[in-house]
């Protein structure tokens, strides 16, 4: 397999190192994940409906996500052991002294997607049931299944595959052009897979949490927790939350706690946060670490942005990635 991979790497030529030709891979990886995605919609849709038996989530998560993530791995690193492609993707331990501050991101990230959802009408959404990929629903109203099967095939696996692609493989290759670049494009590719408009803010909030807990961790083990805990969220919690505000929407006092729980949560997590990087600070000043803070402008940021793609197989990739986005969207929404 691994002569394949190099002999592959030699056909399509070595990544130049100017920044518009880094870009290339991650982005290529995301699109093969967002066609493989298309062609599973296609086929649950129009020619065999797999999703009745709930067979194609774990078919379209591993066969349309972690098959081309670990082929990409052995392309940027054929030379590399597994467990060292892993790790150079961020798959490392996490400090006891973040256990708060992941406890408190996820109870942020629950309440902040819930206000998002509202305010923009993906709640509408997320009352017909947690979905997956636009075109797979859990099912709980139409189909009796054991509860760890949800739990593996809903919570379990989504947050494994999408951040090993998304925090891992995109956001870390990235990183070495920008943490910005990395932080805003692998947020807004992320975001797409939600093929939801209305649940589209929420999906971007949550990827951009997602970011900023890799970054502040240096472990992608932490997003797949966060990741997770979202989605357990979602399959138990946020379908009947849903139905239950779109019925009482006349109904102030929900509205007065839904608010008060965002309050709450993010105060919460801005001092866990501070006392997080007060840590950092120390720590630098000491001399034990250096500082990782990134210090771009937003016209730095964005000239980083078009500097990526302006290389043509970058820019045709991204692209062929947002029309097949359109793509399934659609079909999920007339079909």
């Amino acid at each position: 397999m691994k002569n394949r991979i190099k002999k592959i790497k030699k056909s399509i030529g070595d990544i130049p190192a100017a920044p518009d030709a880094r870009a290339f891979l991650p982005i290529l990886l995301v699109t093969v994940c967002m066609a493989v995605a298309f062609l599973a919609v296609i086929i649950d849709r129009f020619i065999y409906p797999f999703g009745k038996d709930l067979l194609s989530p774990i078919i379209a998560q591993l066969i349309a996500m972690l098959i081309p993530a670990y082929l990409c791995m052995l392309i940027l690193c054929p030379e590399k052991k597994l467990s060292a492609q892993l790790k150079g993707v961020g798959i490392a331990t996490i400090g006891y002294e973040y256990v708060f501050f992941l406890i408190f991101s996820s109870l942020f990230l629950v309440s902040t997607a819930l206000v998002l959802n509202i305010i923009f009408g993906g709640v509408y959404a997320s009352s017909e049931g947690f979905t997956l990929l636009g075109a797979f629903t859990a099912g709980q109203n139409e189909y009796t299944v054991n509860t760890l099967y949800l739990v593996i095939v809903y919570a379990i696996i989504p947050a494994v595959v999408e951040e090993l692609v998304f925090r891992g493989i995109v956001y870390s290759e990235l990183s070495k052009i920008s943490e910005g670049l990395a932080c805003c494009v692998s947020s807004l590719l992320s975001a797409l897979f939600a093929f939801t408009l209305g649940g589209l803010p929420a999906a971007l909030f949550c990827a951009l949490v997602y970011c900023f807990v890799r970054f502040t961790t240096g472990s992608l083990i932490s997003c797949m927790i966060l990741h997770f805990i979202y989605n357990l969220y979602g399959l138990f919690i946020n379908t009947n939350l849903s139905k239950y505000f779109i019925s009482s929407q006349s109904n102030p006092l929900l509205i007065v706690i839904i608010i008060g729980a965002w309050l709450v949560s993010t105060a919460l997590f801005v001092s866990e946060a501070a006392r997080v990087y007060r840590t950092k600070a120390a720590r630098v000043a000491d001399g034990e670490e250096s500082s990782r803070v990134p210090k771009i402008n937003h016209q730095e940021l964005f000239g980083e942005i078009k500097s990526a793609f302006v290389y043509t197989p970058t820019l045709v990739c991204a692209i062929v990635t947002f029309a097949l986005y359109i793509a399934i969207t659609l079909i999920g929404f007339f079909a």
